[in-house]
């Protein structure tokens, strides 16, 4: 009866020693899993297209090859100053003169990593076209936002006073007021009105645009 206590003590013993061996060698496996994430410190957004006038919204951005971070949404949105504002659909495009546009963009680290709270953030390898660069406040990914892009309309056509499209009579008439101090003309009216170059509209523009109308010259 000595005898088997003494063997099961014996076994108790040694089944002890291999549990505390395996937690010994298991441990430090278990402590590297749990390891910190990467820290990033760049984040590099490229393929970016500004907006110009009339074109089609480019949406598509891309990031270096290896990077370990990725662009898993991104938007246009646009304001008038003191306005509206909105967002862009999927096939917009920039036709809101004198709007501002930005691009927006969520970027995403990969698993077993993080961006640092100073991440440096480049679009098209510059810095100047980035406005914020911010922790989203709901999960862990950065928004990114471009510097705004304001978009104007296409030039006036030369002579154009009234901006109808076409260059006659009327747009002399509308010169030779303005010249006079009768009437003042909008910037895109006086831009259009001054065919001479001289910074405002005279006489010498009206009668330059009243030749036109008539087919005698070309502006």
């Amino acid at each position: 009866m000595v005898k088997e206590k003494t063997a099961i003590k014996r076994l108790i013993a040694l089944i002890s020693a291999l549990i505390l061996t395996a937690i010994s060698v298991l441990a430090p496996a278990a402590r590297a899993e749990e390891t910190e994430p990467v820290v990033l410190d760049t984040i590099e957004i490229l393929g970016f297209t500004e907006p110009a006038w009339g074109a089609a919204a480019d949406f598509e951005v891309s990031v270096p090859e290896g990077a370990h971070y990725y662009v898993d949404y991104t938007n246009w949105f646009w304001y008038i100053p003191g306005g509206e504002t909105g967002m862009l659909p999927s096939d917009g495009a920039f036709t809101l003169e004198n709007a501002c546009y930005y691009q927006e963009f969520e970027i995403w680290p990969e698993e077993g990593y993080t961006f640092a709270d100073d991440v440096l953030v480049y679009i098209n390898g510059s810095a100047e076209l980035v406005d914020r660069a911010v922790w989203s406040l709901s999960s862990p990914y950065f928004l990114v936002d471009t510097i705004d892009f304001t978009v104007h309309g296409p030039a006036a056509l030369p002579g154009d006073a009234d901006l109808n499209g076409e260059v006659n009579v009327s747009d002399a008439l509308i010169v030779m007021r303005a010249a006079m101090g009768l009437m003042e003309l909008e910037p895109a009216a006086l831009e259009a009105a001054d065919v001479n170059a001289s910074g405002e509209a005279d006489m010498a523009d009206a009668v330059s645009i009243l030749r036109a109308a008539m087919g005698l010259v070309e502006l």
